[in-house]
């Protein structure tokens, strides 16, 4: 179910988007983006329905419980509320809050972190992944090129309350480039689980879309001097993005645009294939853990026991 004031977020991407109709679509677009940005880290996201906004999933859970989409303010003091837990009453308090919310988000809690990931192979099969919910619907895949050094544990970053808490009003919060689109941060976390080393694991850290000076938001067509509005952007996003066109970016190298491409659901089986035959990604390598098996059974036990049920063949399961 949406939440409330949700808009599909193509109209905002649409534009901007750039199709992915097979498996050599993707890798040239992959190939274009690395050659483009050299040495520059990019992050890569992927996600199974193109009409799913990009947003965290602290922001969703406040969205649905508002009814509209939170400010900053509300989400600081979710934050403060989420510590304030994890210190006093489960008692993690030798923890960083930055190492509290990575290992929330691990296990499915609600933070401000967006998961992403170094490695643009593993983001497309999140894209194509096999599923239920997401199978007769387009794909979409994210590439955010930061112009900001990676995050690292250390000095503002490692402190026992987020160094953005402070920041108490819109004014603050762009001098800080805080919410502005322009100085989204991206965190290596350290390999907590086996699932961060195995998924080239990273997240995008920002603050809620704010409206800087000169407007760095979104314009609504790389050709277009109009500008989305914040309401629109944060009805489609969590975090400020300034969108780049691999076909026709004159943004220059500086600017740390985002990049987004639809997978055609037409599309989503060869690639997925291909991922899985050639580059060996698949359920057991993405998520190398028990909750993953756990996980992938549960999803595809019928699938899986299909072919023996009410067969003789069902005794050739049983060891001995």
């Amino acid at each position: 179910m949406l939440a409330t004031g949700h808009h599909d977020p193509s109209i905002v991407y649409g534009p901007w988007e750039t199709e992915i109709g097979d498996w050599r679509d993707l890798v040239a677009v992959v190939q274009a983006l690395s050659e483009r940005y050299g040495s520059r880290e990019l992050v890569w996201r992927g996600v199974g329905s193109s009409a799913w906004p990009l947003v965290s999933s602290l922001y969703w859970a406040l969205w649905r419980e508002l009814g509209s989409p939170p400010t900053e303010s509300q989400m600081v003091a979710a934050e403060l509320h989420i510590l304030s837990s994890a210190r006093y009453d489960w008692r993690f308090d030798n923890l960083a809050a930055l190492e509290i919310f990575a290992s929330l988000q691990h296990f499915g809690g609600p933070t401000r972190l967006i998961d992403v990931t170094a490695n643009p192979l593993i983001a497309a099969w999140f894209a194509v992944e096999k599923s239920a919910e997401t199978m007769d619907y387009d794909g979409r895949l994210f590439a955010f090129a930061s112009k900001r050094p990676p995050v690292h544990l250390r000095g503002r970053w490692s402190g026992r309350y987020p160094w953005w808490g402070p920041l108490r009003n819109d004014s603050n919060r762009i001098a800080n480039k805080w919410g502005t689109g322009d100085n989204i941060r991206v965190w290596r976390p350290p390999a907590y689980s086996d699932r961060i080393a195995a998924q080239n694991a990273a997240f995008i850290i920002d603050g809620v879309p704010v409206a800087s000076p000169g407007s760095h938001l979104c314009r609504v067509a790389p050709l277009s001097s109009e500008r989305w509005s914040l309401t629109d952007i944060r009805s489609t996003s969590s975090v400020n993005l300034k969108f780049g066109q691999l076909q026709r970016d004159g943004s220059s190298l500086d600017s740390g645009p985002v990049y987004t491409f639809r997978i055609l659901q037409s599309a989503k089986a060869g690639i997925r294939d291909e991922l899985e035959r050639v580059y060996g990604y698949r359920s057991s390598t993405i998520y190398p853990d028990m909750s993953g098996l756990s996980t992938f059974l549960g999803r595809r036990t019928k699938d899986l026991l299909a072919p023996y049920v009410g067969s003789s063949e069902a005794e050739t399961l049983l060891p001995g």
